[in-house]
């Protein structure tokens, strides 16, 4: 299978675990290299419920990156929601909201997926607040955010490969966070998965019209401007949040 340059980004043939049509996104970690959905609807917002879940082959933790996030913190009244395997000062962090710090995720060494290696990762919180994270369908650690949180209704924008909210707080203030890797089947949930069915479709492409998928991200288009006018790494869960390369 050919490799395909995308304004930077590339799309290549997958090995090991991750589904789809064996093509993922290839990030380079710099600040221009992410996908910026303006303006989406139907996500998750307030305290609602919800799961982020991606294949993901980091290159390296040097420091590592944002995987998937959006929303911004002090902006529209709410918080940020970021899904990361951030190194910062030898901490890697899995999660934050960019506002508080007692929310903050951080790994032990086992708990961190392997660098160089297609893995499978998911986080699912409930209305109580109680999270899960799971490494390839593994409910690795779990725990209840200290603070509440509230995802503003009015969100910017969703980027995968890089923070959503860079300007404000949390591990990474001020950085774009970009990630360096490859990332592959994004999906945004408005529902918290049951271990069950994270296990069960986690190696499945979905069809997109899964009860509770506000957004999913395939990354098997072949030419930029699959979805135009509207981006070009498409939604397929039917809420036309497609995504722009940059």
């Amino acid at each position: 299978m050919n490799i395909r340059i995308l304004v930077g980004l590339v799309f290549l043939p997958l090995g090991g675990w991750a589904q789809g049509s064996h093509q993922a996104l290839q990030f380079a970690g710099t600040s221009n290299n992410y996908i910026e959905v303006t303006a989406p609807v139907n996500l998750p917002t307030g305290t609602a419920a919800r799961t982020l879940e991606s294949w993901v082959y980091p290159l390296a933790y040097t420091p590592g990156g944002n995987i998937v996030g959006y929303g911004r913190a002090y902006v529209n009244g709410g918080n940020g929601f970021q899904l990361m395997l951030l190194n910062v000062a030898g901490s890697t962090y899995l999660f934050s909201d960019g506002a508080y710090t007692a929310n903050n995720i951080t790994l032990a060494t086992a708990e961190i997926p392997q660098a160089q290696t297609w893995s499978h990762i998911a986080f699912s919180v409930d209305a109580s607040r109680n999270w899960k994270y799971y490494l390839n369908g593994v409910l690795i650690k779990q725990g209840t955010f200290t603070v509440s949180y509230s995802t503003p209704a009015s969100t910017d924008y969703i980027r995968i490969a890089q923070r959503s909210d860079y300007e404000t707080s949390g591990p990474g203030t001020g950085y774009y966070a970009p990630f360096t890797g490859n990332i592959d089947e994004v999906r945004i949930w408005s529902r918290a998965l049951t271990p069950e069915e994270i296990r069960h479709n986690m190696c499945r492409k979905l069809t997109g019209a899964e009860p509770g998928l506000a957004a999913y991200y395939r990354m098997d288009e072949s030419v930029a401007g699959t979805c135009l006018p509207s981006g070009d790494v498409c939604d397929a869960s039917g809420n036309h949040n497609h995504g722009s390369l940059h």
